[in-house]
């Protein structure tokens, strides 16, 4: 990957709509609480966390919050700048070294594996970042569910090639070795089923005739606050869990 790429960087034009931004960062911290109490890992100790795709780092101030120690990978310029800007360790891939191999609690991934163009790459996107995880240690992949949206799917990111469902997800887990613990549906962040159940509701809102009432410009664009926030609280996402029992085969590049 060249040092000089600015791959996904329309990614920061398309910020979180002000109505929404807190909800969001609750979003983040509730994903990381749920993973952790599923995974079994202590909350209480202190934690080495690598998160691939920095977004706009509310996960990252998830956890520095705790007080853990993180890191996070990204192949977009200025997504690197935006958290280094952030005080938060964020590089490109290439700047990991094997000094980094093995020195992590848990690896984070939360709608990234669906970027990828094949299901191909997306095997090889997790075993990259395998050689990072401390055995024991956890790979979180938080994704959309390809059979909740599916239209949307396409619509709600350019970049989305890869269709992510919880079964096929599971299977790319086993494929690289890794052992899946648990897989899961979530609506805003929560797998509780009163909280499920009010984000499935509210995602048969009519956001095409709703938008334009909220935000007329950003309607015309399509990105309207009713269908932004269908894309992270209303339509079905999954979340797997998957862990690392012994020291992780070499990475194929």
């Amino acid at each position: 990957m060249n040092a000089d790429s600015d791959y996904y960087s329309d990614y920061l034009a398309r910020t979180p709509h002000p109505r929404s931004q807190g909800a969001i960062r609750r979003w983040h911290a509730r994903l990381l609480t749920t993973a952790l109490r599923v995974s079994g890992l202590d909350a209480d100790k202190h934690h080495r966390v690598l998160e691939v795709g920095y977004g706009h780092g509310y996960f990252a101030d998830a956890v520095c919050e705790r007080g853990w120690d993180y890191s996070c990978a990204d192949i977009s310029r200025p997504l690197v700048d935006l958290g280094t800007a952030n005080g938060h360790d964020v590089r490109f891939p290439e700047s990991f070294q094997s000094d980094d191999a093995q020195q992590f609690d848990l690896v984070w991934l939360s709608h990234v594996l669906e970027h990828a163009t094949t299901w191909d790459a997306a095997r090889s996107l997790l075993v990259d970042y395998l050689r990072y995880l401390k055995p024991g240690g956890m790979i979180v992949v938080v994704c959309p569910d390809y059979l909740s949206w599916k239209r949307h799917f396409w619509s709600g990111d350019f970049s989305h090639g890869y269709p992510t469902t919880r079964r096929n997800v599971v299977q790319l887990l086993r494929d690289i070795g890794l052992r899946p613990i648990s897989a899961t549906y979530h609506r805003g962040g929560t797998t509780k089923w009163g909280m499920r159940a009010v984000c499935t509701a509210l995602s048969f809102l009519p956001h095409v005739l709703l938008d334009p009432r909220f935000d007329r410009e950003r309607a015309r664009l399509g990105e309207g606050f009713v269908y932004s926030w269908k894309t992270v609280f209303g339509w079905r996402q999954i979340m797997v869990w998957g862990r690392l029992e012994d020291a992780p085969a070499p990475s194929v590049s």
